[in-house]
């Protein structure tokens, strides 16, 4: 197998890409209406378990707050 005479960065920034490749809702047969459902289910699951990280973090730093303002002899 022959090496391209362009060296590899000159042929990263000359690729173009296979605009022809299937997404996956057509490699699987899928509507494109159920792929975007189903990816959007799975973005407001992360969306909500973000919301929860953060009100924890936020709770474990008001607790550190407390404890360092009334340390316990």
């Amino acid at each position: 197998m022959r090496r391209h005479r362009r060296s590899y960065l000159s042929g990263l920034f000359f690729n173009t890409g296979n605009y022809d490749v299937p997404t996956v809702d057509t490699s699987f047969g899928f509507s494109r209406q159920f792929t975007d459902t189903v990816s959007q289910g799975l973005m407001d699951d992360e969306r909500v378990e973000r919301e929860h990280q953060k009100e924890d973090a936020e709770k474990e730093l008001d607790q550190r707050k407390t404890d360092q303002e009334n340390p316990e002899l």
